[in-house]
């Protein structure tokens, strides 16, 4: 079996601390080492990509930053109510859906005037949050990613977390009254142009997904809740199941509840490992619209597996569908 040289382990395991401990000080290894124990050791040691996941402290310190544009990504009527400082509103369609099929993204067109109403433009650092255990901000997160922005992070934990540490806010003056909510939005001269540039990779279709299904080195994953997966629970959907050998595990399992922060990543990786996932693989995620199983594709990004795909459409399209199969878990 062939060696490789340590320097060669480093880069397949993304330079991990601790790794060369892990190998025995080793000057070189076989391709065997470099299994799932390794990748999964290297997963757990590391901490989480700052350009990914920014933590209460970061984002407080550059609260005042002129580039900075904060995103809310609760609903208006909340954001009215209180946000972070100088946090501009989302707005009603904050999961950035098509207003001609809303199964599925945003075209370029809109998805450009959408992030030009909020201050974004090519090359804008942005920071989203939610309270609801960042699941609206992966899914921003994913929808700035695909359209080719990627300087953007999410805020762990979220507004919980915010306000729990006692951390300023602002109060609108008509939430103080109460009187009819306005929702903050950037005004005209912060508007920056955005060049909406798809990276196809990153999104599932019909097409694509039912070409993935049981293929060597690709994984389904379902993060929907277990009835839905079970098939007990329709959503108001003509046919019930999962995807012929989907894996299953609910997306809100890698976050913790009394924070909303992310567990710790030896505990993800560890879950992942126990459905069956590993970087090896190209892992492909659904739900029933999109936005759960965004919140899916940012774990998985967090965790270092490099080929995700998200299934936009999700089961509000394939299980709508009749050409599309569907199967239901053995008893």
């Amino acid at each position: 079996m062939a060696s490789l040289p340590l320097e060669k382990v480093y880069r397949t395991l993304g330079a991990c601390p601790g790794a060369i401990d892990r190998l025995g000080g080793a000057q070189e290894t076989t391709r065997s080492d470099l299994g799932e124990r390794t990748r999964r050791d290297c997963m757990a040691s590391r901490p989480y990509p700052a350009d990914l996941l920014v933590e209460t402290d970061w984002l407080a310190d550059r609260l005042r930053y002129p580039d900075l544009v904060i995103v809310d990504m609760d609903i208006p009527q909340a954001h009215a109510k209180a946000h972070i400082p100088g946090a501009v509103s989302a707005g009603p369609n904050y999961n950035v859906k098509s207003t001609a099929d809303p199964r599925v993204v945003a075209p370029p067109e809109q998805a450009k005037q959408h992030f030009e109403s909020l201050g974004i433009g090519d090359g804008t650092p942005v920071v989203v949050y939610d309270n609801n255990r960042s699941n609206a901000s992966a899914r921003l997160w994913w929808v700035l990613r695909y359209y080719g922005h990627d300087n953007v992070r999410v805020l762990n934990g979220g507004w919980l977390k915010w306000t729990r540490e006692g951390r300023p806010i602002e109060v609108t003056p008509s939430a103080r009254g109460g009187q009819s909510y306005s929702y903050r939005q950037p005004p005209a001269a912060r508007r920056r142009p955005f060049t909406p540039r798809p990276q196809e990779a990153m999104l599932d279709t019909v097409e694509t997904l039912k070409a993935a299904i049981g293929q060597p080195g690709e994984a389904v994953w379902d993060v929907r809740a277990a009835d839905e997966y079970a098939g007990t629970n329709a959503r108001g959907n003509k046919r019930v199941g999962h995807v012929p050998g989907a894996v299953h595990m609910e997306w809100v399992d890698v976050v913790n509840e009394a924070d909303h922060t992310f567990r710790p990543p030896g505990e993800i990786a560890r879950l992942l490992q126990q459905a069956g996932l590993s970087p090896e693989q190209r892992v492909h995620t659904y739900c029933q619209g999109g936005i759960r199983a965004a919140h899916s594709a940012f774990t998985l990004a967090l965790m270092g597996f490099p080929r995700v795909r998200m299934y936009d459409g999700s089961m509000g399209e394939w299980a709508n569908r009749d050409d599309t199969p569907l199967e239901m878990p053995r008893r």
